[in-house]
């Protein structure tokens, strides 16, 4: 059995699918395709090949992932809008992992967390056995990992570095961070930076798809990582 992570899915989110190079041809992969659509009238939906974008998560996640394994989402499993909700829900029931191993660290694109939403809770309840705003784990080497889908709170006090996510550090949600615990390495998501370690911090790892090309990472890896194999 092996133990898995990942985050920032953003099933059902053309924005983030288009930032990732899923635009349809003609348009642009990167923030300027929401004003192009807007002026030409076109729904950003069509101008996205969103749902390629979503199955190639899913055969990422699938590929590597087996029944017996344990996959832990560091949260934005969708964009939070109905319709992105539902999509991320039929993508969650295709995965080779059930449920009950099946884990949510929630992130500010959940309701559950920035609305404090029940009905939101209830739906990811469904699909994943765990569901929390921060989580403890041990790598089976014995390490012990803070999870959260934001990095150190810390962090929201520095400059941004060159490549995150526009509200990588935005103040409304530093209150969401969790306070450094010294010694202990915390895996996170949120930024989007294709760098894993993009604040250079040894006792941050970022496991977010877009460090990852794509995929989730093992505590195998994850291991390697720290111990600086």
């Amino acid at each position: 059995m092996t133990n898995w992570y990942t985050s920032d899915l953003h099933f059902g989110h053309p924005f983030v699918a288009a930032l990732r190079g899923y635009a349809e041809p003609g348009w642009p992969n990167d923030a300027t395709i929401r004003e192009e659509c807007l002026e030409a009238g076109v729904d950003l939906w069509d101008a996205v090949d969103w749902e390629r974008h979503d199955r190639d998560l899913v055969d990422a996640i699938n590929s590597r992932c087996s029944a017996d394994d344990t996959l832990t989402v560091l949260g934005d499993v969708s964009s939070g809008g109905s319709r992105s909700m539902r999509e991320a829900e039929a993508m969650i029931r295709m995965l080779n992992i059930p449920r009950k191993r099946r884990r949510l660290i929630l992130g500010n694109h959940e309701n559950a967390l920035l609305h404090h939403d029940r009905k939101d809770y209830v739906r990811w309840a469904g699909l994943f056995s765990v569901v929390s705003p921060i989580g403890l784990d041990v790598l089976s080497d014995g390490m012990p990992v803070l999870l959260s889908h934001f990095p150190y709170r810390d962090m929201f006090d520095l400059p941004v570095p060159d490549g995150l996510s526009t509200n990588a550090l935005a103040e409304r949600l530093r209150r969401f961070a969790p306070p450094r615990v010294d010694g202990l390495v915390l895996l996170h998501g949120h930024t989007h930076a294709k760098d894993r370690d993009e604040f250079g911090d040894p006792m941050m790892l970022n496991v977010g798809v877009d460090a990852w090309d794509m995929a989730p990472v093992s505590d195998r890896t994850i291991m390697q990582i720290i111990q600086g194999e």
